[in-house]
């Protein structure tokens, strides 16, 4: 994705580049109770650690058509720089360098490995392209990225993300999830679902799977395409080329939303 970043985010040919490493560490004071990590392109990994710190290790990649441009872009401070929210104090904004209209012509592409205390809410933005990968967290997740793959491995505190266009993969989740890929497949474990599971694409295949014991309302649409699964809902013909299964299963306790524009939606059961 990084190599994408590159190519696309300037007209010229990007055949000047470098390459600088990062290593630093942030602390996180009592009152944090979010911490929203803003990059403009990049790949971002996010795992745990146990003192109340962020810490941040990785890279940064500059690409620029000239040798001119390329020495302006290593002249930008590449180390993420962090201060709270002035709306909100309990906010820790964490930033990458912004190169706006007026600055250097070019790239700055990060690879980041961040680790930060697992109970803490968590934020990453990625305005560009970028992967991002989110593991082991209690605390509530989000993540948006302007285009790129989505991983979420157990991740019990519920998570919204947003993807312009990539594969959004999530296993051994818990609580409310909210995923959305405008192209892309989407494959979800939920384990322990919360009030509410959406998943939305919109051109792409979703295979949702729950524990057989979980009580759900569900409704699941395709424009183009078919829809099933091994809860035994009833399925209809709602269009020409589309499909829809609704109904309740057990106690209805968590309201299942499946979407695709173009695509198959498979509700399955896994051992939760």
């Amino acid at each position: 994705m990084l190599a994408t970043a590159l190519a696309t985010g300037c007209s010229g040919s990007l055949g000047h580049r470098s390459v600088a490493e990062l290593s630093s560490e942030m602390p996180i004071g009592q009152s944090v109770r979010l911490v929203r990590v803003e990059i403009e392109n990049g790949t971002v990994g996010v795992d745990v650690c146990d003192d109340p710190v962020l810490h941040i290790g990785g890279g940064v990649r500059r690409a620029a058509d000239t040798a001119a441009e390329l020495a302006r872009l290593e002249a930008v401070p590449a180390n993420l720089v962090g201060a709270p929210d002035p709306n909100d104090p309990s906010v820790l904004v964490v930033r990458g360098p912004q190169l706006g209209t007026d600055g250097p012509q070019g790239v700055l592409g990060y690879e980041l490995g961040l680790r930060l205390p697992a109970a803490l809410d968590f934020e990453v933005v990625v305005r560009g392209n970028g992967h991002v990968t989110v593991a082991r967290r209690t605390g509530a997740v989000r993540v948006t990225t302007g285009r790129g793959d989505l991983r979420f491995e157990h991740c019990q505190g519920g998570a919204v993300a947003k993807t312009g266009r990539g594969v959004v993969l999530a296993f051994g989740m818990g609580g409310s999830i909210d995923l959305e890929s405008a192209h892309g497949d989407m494959q979800v474990f939920v384990p322990k679902p919360g009030e509410l599971l959406r998943l939305r694409t919109g051109q792409g295949t979703i295979q949702c799977f729950l524990p057989k014991a979980t009580g759900f309302v569900c409704n699941a649409r395709t424009e183009t395409g078919r829809v099933g699964g091994a809860f035994g809902l009833p399925t209809e013909t709602t269009t020409r080329f589309g499909m829809a299964m609704t109904g309740q299963h057990g106690d209805g306790r968590t309201k299942v939303v499946l979407v695709t524009g173009s695509g198959y939606i498979a509700l399955q059961q896994h051992e939760g």
